[in-house]
């Protein structure tokens, strides 16, 4: 439900962007850009509340030291909409519940998870590029197989070359008899992410196909970060 409301909000101010970017001057287009900044705070504010009120209902609480959940919650919305100068996500987020005989424990299987999802959201979208990059590039049939091969394979290396991952949201009830159940929202810059992780998926090129570094740059989309 909490993911759902995220990328509902984080698509709408998107749309607000594009049409404003098409239609009006510079200026203008910012001041309306701070005004839909405004009015899409307000709403998180108010969907924060409302979530927030019924996550205490079920037992949630935040853990000790750490912010209130509404005020957590509040934090992850507005991350979700953060976009950069050409309306990309400026965030990589996900969220993972877990449950274990201890607080520690069921954090570390938790964050495990939502790590996890961060990877396979990378990877599909390393993929996607690598498919179209493919498709203009000037190697091998038998090349192109083996990099989409090695990509296809990459999750666990994006997820091991994942760099700083901050935790916007920290929650735990009881369940069953005495366990700890966590639930956890992360994030990543994305920038950042997706040239670390193209970084690591070229050196497993490099290791495994016989295609220059030249193209798998170009390939990967590294050749344009320089």
């Amino acid at each position: 439900m909490i993911k759902k409301i995220c990328y509902l909000m984080a698509s709408a101010l998107l749309i607000t962007t594009l049409a404003t970017a098409q239609d009006d001057p510079a200026e203008t287009r910012k001041k309306k850009e701070k005004e839909t900044r405004k009015s899409l705070n307000e709403k998180a504010g108010k969907i924060a509340r409302k979530e927030g009120n019924k996550l205490i209902d079920e037992g949630w609480q935040n853990a000790p030291g750490g912010l209130p959940i509404k005020k957590q919650l509040d934090n992850v919305y507005m991350k979700q909409s953060e976009k950069d100068e050409e309306g990309y996500p400026l965030w990589y987020i996900s969220n993972a519940r877990a449950t274990a005989n201890t607080q520690a424990a069921a954090k570390l299987s938790a964050m495990e998870l939502a790590k996890l999802d961060l990877a396979g959201q990378l990877g599909s979208n390393i993929t996607g590029l690598v498919e179209n990059s493919l498709a203009n590039s000037q190697i091998s049939e038998e090349d192109a197989t083996s990099v989409q091969k090695v990509v296809a394979a990459a999750n666990n290396l994006i997820s091991a070359s994942l760099g700083r991952v901050l935790v916007f949201t920290e929650f735990y009830k009881k369940v069953g008899d005495g366990n700890i159940q966590c639930a956890v929202f992360i994030g990543t810059n994305a920038k950042l992410a997706e040239q670390q992780a193209k970084k690591a998926v070229r050196k497993k090129l490099e290791e495994e196909t016989n295609v220059v570094r030249e193209k798998l740059d170009k390939i990967l989309g590294l050749e344009e970060a320089k």
